[in-house]
């Protein structure tokens, strides 16, 4: 049986084509592999121009999955979430080039799922929202700069609803007419 996977291991290995991309500068730009289907496979890298790494990221016959990292041009982390199958899937984290959370999203089948969190370059939460499928669905809020609550509105399938329903609030969280 271990001489079998040593075989199947060798085969696969053997059979994978590295793939290298230069810029005009003599950089890497880009390094992976090709199965031998000529589709995308294993941990491909992706760099800037100035060779530092740009995104990191994981492909099975062609389609992108599990983990992806993507960074700004001075390393600082900008984006990370989970592909399945090529489609975003459960949470992504994005951020400013300060290196402030920008958003928490949710994913399901590629589309927007569930509470999104977005947030201001301090650090303050700004927006909530909720998606069904990709679009605003339920309760979106937003917020005061100094956290208190905005506004409460109501969505359903990208449009607003009941618009009688929609509240609103000063920056001491008093409601208004």
């Amino acid at each position: 049986i271990i001489l079998f996977l040593a075989v199947v291991l060798f085969t696969t290995i053997a059979n994978a084509q590295e793939y290298k991309e230069y810029y005009d500068n003599g950089n890497l730009k880009v390094i992976g592999n090709y199965d031998v289907n000529k589709k995308q496979t294993g941990v491909w890298k992706y760099y800037h121009e100035n060779g530092q790494l740009g995104i990191v990221g994981h492909y099975k016959k062609g389609k992108e999955t599990g983990e992806l990292k993507e960074y700004y041009e001075n390393g600082q982390i900008k984006e990370i979430g989970s592909y399945k199958d090529g489609y975003d899937t459960g949470e992504w984290k994005n951020y400013f080039k300060n290196g402030q959370l920008y958003s928490v999203e949710m994913y399901e089948n590629g589309k927007k799922h569930g509470e999104c969190r977005y947030y201001t370059k301090s650090g303050q939460l700004e927006f909530i929202f909720n998606y069904k499928d990709g679009r605003k669905h339920g309760k979106i809020r937003e917020f005061h700069s100094n956290g208190q609550l905005l506004s409460v509105e109501y969505f359903e399938d990208d449009y607003g609803v009941n618009m009688n329903s929609w509240k609103y609030y000063d920056e001491n969280g008093i409601e208004q007419n």
